[in-house]
């Protein structure tokens, strides 16, 4: 019994053209694989970004905040040293009116 070399390029082609289909059916997986992933890395730098954006925005309240309350902190020190002033020359006037009592006896 001969084989015909038609049979023999038919049997060929027949094997070379499963490989092609394994081959590109491997390939699809990969690439289902990469959009997957790359589908990930979008939503993933969507999230990023509204991150950066919420954080943009509570920095800027910070500094608003710390504006404010270093305002009113400055208030409060300057009343504080003002107090603290007129107690010193309460107790001076009331140290020197001491003084002089006693140096009348």
């Amino acid at each position: 019994m001969t084989v015909s070399p038609s049979i023999i390029i038919d049997v060929f082609l027949i094997v070379l053209l499963v490989i092609a289909i394994a081959y590109f059916w491997r390939l699809d997986n990969r690439l289902k694989a990469i959009k997957s992933g790359r589908d990930s890395m979008l939503e993933a730098t969507k999230e990023l970004a509204l991150t950066i954006n919420q954080a943009q925005a509570t920095i800027g309240d910070l500094k608003s905040t710390s504006t404010d309350v270093g305002q009113k902190l400055q208030i409060q020190i300057d009343e504080a040293r003002a107090l603290h002033t007129r107690n010193q020359e309460i107790s001076v006037s009331q140290g020197d009116a001491g003084l002089r009592r006693r140096n009348t006896f």
